[in-house]
């Protein structure tokens, strides 16, 4: 369905469908409101799809997990690769692990079995963050 607002100024498109494959099936619904028609049924379409792929499928459940979306939060931080970007992130890591609002430099070392001066070097920074399974 495509119709525009009352406003006259945006269009609204709602899409919904069915994914099949291999004897499955997903229905998903998608809803969008845009200026441009074109974009507002792309975007519903697109929603409707992702729907569809998550509700028939299973398809990127973890998505909807606040701790897997935190994991990624914190993967992207590091992924910079600049020392600060490390540092950060193995702090926000450890202050999520000690339950700590603002760990000092010797808990996270302690954390992380390190001396607390190693906590300047990135291949160490690199090395506890791909030990933890964020990199």
């Amino acid at each position: 369905m495509v119709r525009q607002d009352e406003d006259g100024k945006n269009w609204v498109a709602v899409v919904e469908g069915n994914l099949e494959a291999e004897g499955k099936s997903g229905y998903g619904v998608g809803g969008m409101r845009n200026p441009d028609v074109d974009m507002a049924v792309k975007s519903a379409n697109s929603e409707a799809f992702k729907n569809a792929a998550k509700n028939g499928f299973g398809v990127a459940l973890e998505l909807w997990h606040e701790e897997h979306r935190e994991g990624l939060k914190l993967a992207r931080s590091a992924a910079g690769g600049s020392e600060a970007a490390l540092k950060k992130a193995v702090f926000d890591l450890a202050k999520k692990q000690l339950g700590k609002a603002k760990p000092t430099v010797a808990e996270v070392a302690k954390q992380f079995g390190v001396e607390a001066g190693e906590l300047s070097d990135k291949a160490t920074l690199q090395k506890i963050l791909e030990d933890q399974g964020v990199l």
